[in-house]
Order: structure tokens, then C-alpha cells, then sequence
């Protein structure tokens, strides 16, 4: 017999792929219930509604992406090779879960929910990452446009690399691209 804890699991786990197959509209309790093998009543010990469930998937999924992401990087490092970390962590955790990058970053996205705590936490930890760089010299700018700067383009290159297999197409080399990503915010880079 499965543990509260483990119902709740599987059901954040088909609420995903369901959200995914069908969207939010096209999402009901009831198919998430039946794609997690438990009643629809079940549902309802663990999540108020739909946008309860929704919220607690937004929330449980960017929580696992940060945490996984931090176990990448090691805290005693300078600044810049901690941002490094972070962003290479983060291609490779979002290119070895294309189910979790897309819904969090493309669906989640257009459905309406509650922001993220997680989220905002690990935005601000990337901001403080960058503005450490920049008070260390080894970057250069504004932190948020920096730190929106290197998301972006981390995030293109999960997208690329994502689009790229599923073509069998090769991808870029994830170190040699955060590098030129970073070398472009470098002091003294010309952009």
C-alpha cells in the first residue's frame, strides 16, 4: 500500500503529463485521477482543485530543478566559475528532463497560476550569483540585464539541444557555449 506522500507524488506526476497532453483546459481531475491509478475523491485529500494542483506542481517541479541544479555547484568556488556551474547544471538537468524544462518553461508559462516561490528564489539566485561576478570584475553590466542575458540564453541552447535530438541532429557543446555566453558579459567584452 503506497504512503499519502507517494498518492501525492503520482498524482503531481500525471497531473504533468496531463497538462501536457491536453492542456489546462483540457485537463480535468478525473483524467488525472485515472492516469495516476487512484480515485477521483483521492485527488482531493491532497489538492482544494485543478489550480491547487496546478500551483503544488509549479512549486513541486521548480523545487526539484533547483535543488538538482545545486548539487552542481560547489559554494567555496570563485563567483564566475559558481555561475558557470549554475548554468551548465541547468542544461544539463533541463536536457535530461525535457518533460520537466517543458512544463515548467513552456507550458506552465501560458496557464494561469500562482508564481512560483521556487522560482523567485532561484531568479534571485541567479541575480546574486551575477552581481557577485560583477563586484569580483569579471563581469560587466547591469545584474538583472546580465542575469536576464545569460537565462535567455541558457534556456535557447536547452531549446535547441531539445529540438536538435529530437531531429538527430547533433548539439552544441554546452561548456563552449556558456563560455562565449559569458565571454560576451566579460569586462571588456564589446557586445
Amino acid at each position: 500500500m503506497s504512503s499519502p506522500a507517494d498518492t501525492r507524488d503520482t498524482i503531481l506526476r500525471s497531473a504533468r503529463e496531463v497538462f501536457a497532453d491536453t492542456g489546462y483546459r483540457g485537463a480535468s481531475l478525473r483524467k488525472i485521477a485515472s492516469r495516476a491509478g487512484v480515485t477521483h475523491a483521492a485527488i482531493y485529500r491532497h489538492f482544494a482543485d485543478k489550480d491547487d494542483l496546478l500551483a503544488a506542481l509549479a512549486e513541486h517541479d521548480f523545487e526539484e530543478l533547483v535543488r538538482e541544479v545545486g548539487s552542481r555547484i560547489d559554494a567555496a568556488q570563485p563567483p564566475l566559475a559558481r555561475l558557470r556551474a549554475l548554468l551548465l547544471g541547468f542544461v544539463t538537468v533541463c536536457t535530461e528532463n525535457p518533460r520537466l524544462y517543458e512544463f515548467l518553461f513552456q507550458i506552465l508559462p501560458g496557464l494561469p497560476h500562482r508564481p512560483s516561490r521556487s522560482a523567485e528564489i532561484a531568479h534571485d539566485s541567479v541575480v546574486q550569483v551575477v552581481s557577485e561576478c560583477l563586484a569580483s570584475g569579471a563581469l560587466d553590466g547591469d545584474p538583472e540585464h546580465v542575469s536576464d542575458l545569460v537565462l535567455t540564453a541558457t534556456h535557447g541552447l536547452v531549446a535547441r539541444t531539445l529540438a536538435r535530438r529530437v531531429a538527430g541532429l547533433s548539439t552544441l557543446d554546452a561548456e563552449d557555449f556558456v563560455a562565449f555566453v559569458l565571454s560576451g558579459v566579460g569586462t571588456g567584452a564589446v557586445l
